[in-house]
């Protein structure tokens, strides 16, 4: 997951930030099948840790938990900021996923879901 988690939050820094969740299968259509949750706990802080001594320059990433039913969703959010960032041996990640048309309209109906979720909280 370390590995994963300081690509994605180089790629999106390098792009405009974004936010990555973990605990979802990709290419799966459907909220029941595609939202798999974390069966095991990371340690934030370590892996907080890890993304800022190894991200070149300093890259800030936020943690969240999101619970979908009792499903855990790990989310990894990455602000807008000043790219380039690289790991601190220069490798660097610009393309953070190619999707399909059909993957891009699941994530914007699961965001809706999400978004209509936490409208009545």
């Amino acid at each position: 997951m370390r590995e994963l988690a300081k690509e994605m939050a180089i790629c999106l820094g390098n792009a405009s930030g974004g936010t990555v969740v973990f605990g979802v299968r990709e290419r799966v259509l459907g909220c029941d099948k595609a939202i798999v949750g974390i069966d095991f706990a990371p340690d934030l802080e370590a892996l907080n840790s890890t993304l800022y001594d190894s991200i070149d320059p300093k890259l800030p990433v936020q943690f969240e938990w999101l619970m979908y039913g009792p499903r855990r969703l790990l989310l990894m959010h990455v602000y807008p900021s000043m790219p380039p960032y690289t790991t601190t041996s220069r490798w660097a990640w610009t393309e953070c996923s190619l999707a399909s048309e059909a993957i891009i309209k699941q994530t914007v109906m699961q965001r809706s879901l999400f978004a209509s979720l936490f409208a009545s909280v």
